[in-house]
């Protein structure tokens, strides 16, 4: 089972590259995956408004490239970088600690989505982490984490129980939409709406291809 997700985590950073190079229809087409040639702030936020939240408190930070260099900059541990470079990506913090991670290499590749609910880790709040994640909480606590996304409100004005950050893109705008119903479709599952934060960090600005 482990070689089948490893083997899809390569399959997927394949198709990315191949997007990036090519004109693959049909991959493009099952995936929803596209270049993006440039930043658009508007196309986000209408994807973002599309998206029913309810009563969750949710915000919108825009990473760049000085955002990933602070991130890739704190450890050198291959996996990790591997890990904070995906296209999309959940973590759970409870206060000041990472507690649960997630990333499109782990979830199951199906033929048209994925499904982050692989072996039930959705089946509770907080989500089963899809990692093992010792290095990385010690590597990326909140105030660490916040300094790079360069966002004083966060630590500031957040006194939320739980936050969650969910990492997407418009490359992969329907998986990430699903990435982010699913962190959504599970508070409301545990009625955790009152005690949790999301925060969208849209990637566009690492992912545009001339």
């Amino acid at each position: 089972m482990k070689l089948l997700q490893y083997t899809f985590s390569l399959w997927l950073l394949g198709i990315i590259f191949i997007v990036s190079t090519s004109c693959t229809a049909i991959i493009r087409g099952l995936y929803n995956i596209k270049n993006i040639k440039n930043f658009d702030k508007e196309a986000c936020e209408n994807i973002v408004r599309a998206i029913k939240f309810g009563n969750i408190k949710y915000h919108t930070i825009y990473s760049d490239n000085e955002t990933q260099k602070c991130l890739t900059s704190l450890t050198t541990d291959s996996v990790i970088l591997h890990n904070i470079n995906q296209p999309i990506q959940i973590w759970y913090y409870h206060q000041d600690s990472l507690i649960s991670y997630h990333a499109n290499c782990y979830a199951q590749g199906l033929l048209s989505h994925l499904n982050w609910n692989y072996n039930n880790r959705f089946n509770q709040f907080i989500p089963k982490s899809a990692i093992s994640i010792k290095r990385t909480k010690i590597i990326y606590p909140l105030n660490v984490l916040s300094a790079c996304l360069r966002d004083s409100f966060l630590l500031k004005n957040n006194s939320d129980k739980y936050i969650v950050f969910v990492f997407w893109t418009r490359m992969m705008e329907k998986l990430s939409k699903e990435a982010i119903e699913t962190v959504i479709k599970n508070i409301y599952l545990f009625q955790k709406e009152s005690e949790v934060s999301v925060y969208l960090i849209n990637q566009d600005k690492l992912f545009i291809t001339n």
